[in-house]
């Protein structure tokens, strides 16, 4: 029995819930399977589940229409049309953030669909949420992991269709679009092991839980690319963005390359080439600098970059193009909303490396001299 303070749910409610989701799940439409195959599969008594579909027709969910059948209301068709998608993410706001979401418009609007920007904030969609069934909005589309399990769930049960930027291992019904790391991340290993590498590090914030499969990807990748050379303690994602902002503000990105280079430096061994997103790739390579690392002739970067936000073209850098992913996504979303039968899955975009000036060959012995490491002091 499930209980709502003092408040004890009867057995049918349950059961409601429970066909509402296979429902869902099965991607039913038209007429249900009858009541005795029904309570088979789901193993319930029949007495019960007539009772719980009588629930679900109360509730709208289904219409009951005699000795034919139960049938599947059009969820979608019953809702009120905004013709609006929202874009749910972080960095909306500013300049490049307002360009992606005019694409986007271009795209959308033949199919008479707009695209507002939704403000993806942590603490607040923690506290309340159902906030965004608030938004007048007939699809959602997430960019990057801010696709949480509870707005999952919730968007699920109220059939509004969602598009992840980002993959979710948990969800096979769910449509995803992401950039082929596989492919990308393991050419760029290939070419630093090409160049002597074998301490290569990887810098990024932590996931949460729904993400969390990505990092054990990139770990993964690394351990299969390097072999015997794989050090895990080279592999840096202790906190999460929101947090070190939350603590230092503006200067979160120089206090978290700071860090980095602290933990680097209690090693035996420091690292002879780092890898890690622009989330702080100018600040670490300013206090690399500031201890006396030449960049490359004593460490070696690459960044992993998207598209949009290439501002040298002598990084060495796995790039991405992330507004062919949102576009994938609101293509993707168009179509579900105009009823068209596509089946979930993960799209992957592909990725390219740049090889450029910020990589070059290992300078081991450097770096396994104890007078040099001295010089690592933050």
């Amino acid at each position: 029995m499930i209980f709502y303070g003092w408040i004890m749910k009867p057995i049918y409610c349950q059961l409601s819930e429970k066909i509402e989701q296979y429902i869902v799940d099965n991607a039913i439409r038209g007429r249900m399977p009858g009541t005795v195959r029904l309570s088979n599969e789901l193993n319930v008594n029949r007495v019960t589940l007539i009772k719980a579909m009588h629930e679900l027709e109360r509730r709208g969910v289904v219409t009951i229409c005699g000795t034919k059948g139960t049938f599947v209301n059009d969820k979608q068709n019953r809702r009120t049309r905004h013709r609006v998608i929202g874009l749910v993410g972080t960095g909306l706001e500013g300049r490049q953030g307002q360009s992606v979401i005019a694409e986007l418009n271009r795209i959308a609007k033949p199919f008479d669909y707009r695209v507002v920007g939704i403000i993806f904030e942590e603490n607040m969609f923690k506290e309340n949420p159902g906030l965004l069934l608030n938004f007048p909005v007939d699809g959602l589309l997430f960019r990057y992991s801010t696709l949480r399990r509870e707005q999952e769930e919730l968007l699920r049960r109220e059939n509004i269709p969602m598009v992840s930027t980002a993959r979710r291992d948990d969800c096979p019904w769910l449509d995803m679009v992401d950039c082929d790391i596989e492919a990308g991340y393991g050419e760029l290993l290939r070419y630093l092991k090409s160049l002597g590498h074998r301490r290569v590090a990887f810098v990024t914030f932590d996931r949460s839980p729904e993400y969390r499969p990505y990092l054990d990807c990139v770990r993964a990748m690394f351990e299969r690319e390097l072999g015997r050379d794989y050090d895990p303690d080279l592999f840096y994602a202790k906190e999460f963005a929101s947090d070190v902002y939350r603590k230092y503000g503006e200067k979160y990105r120089e206090k978290c390359s700071i860090q980095v280079l602290q933990y680097f430096k209690s090693l035996k061994r420091f690292p002879t080439a780092i890898v890690l997103g622009m989330d702080i790739w100018g600040e670490l390579q300013t206090e690399l600098k500031k201890i006396g690392f030449r960049i490359p002739q004593d460490i070696s970067l690459a960044a992993i970059q998207a598209k949009e936000m290439v501002v040298d073209p002598n990084l060495s850098a796995v790039v991405y193009d992330e507004r062919e992913m949102l576009e994938w996504g609101i293509k993707r979303l168009i179509d579900r909303l105009m009823g068209k039968q596509v089946t979930p899955g993960c799209h992957l975009i592909k990725m390219y490396f740049n090889r450029g000036a910020t990589c070059g060959p290992a300078n081991n012995n450097v770096y396994f001299h104890q007078s040099f490491t001295k010089k690592v002091s933050i």
